[in-house]
């Protein structure tokens, strides 16, 4: 999460020579890892709405909660400034 959460995604996405982001490609839900292995057209954004925003809502300790509140809204204000910019790129 946070931080490093970006940095490791990021890092990833192009080891698998993902695209960053494509407002075509929607986040999907997946039933196993396997499953989300084994899928093969996605973004590395979607990453995020798929696994990384739903960490937080898994803490269990105060200390864990608070911590996941402050690195969830780091991601969240990356990926809004991510597809913000995409946007007014493309108008």
């Amino acid at each position: 999460m946070g931080a490093w959460g970006i940095v490791r995604t990021l890092e990833y996405g192009w080891a698998k020579n993902r695209v960053i982001y494509d407002p075509n490609l929607q986040p999907l839900t997946y039933k196993s890892k396997e499953d989300y292995h084994a899928q093969q057209d996605n973004s590395t954004l979607n990453h995020f709405y798929e696994k990384l925003f739903l960490l937080k809502d898994l803490l269990n300790t105060t200390e864990g909660k608070r911590l996941g509140e402050k690195r969830d809204k780091i991601m969240h204000l990356f990926v809004s400034e991510i597809e913000q910019e995409y946007e007014e790129s493309h108008l």
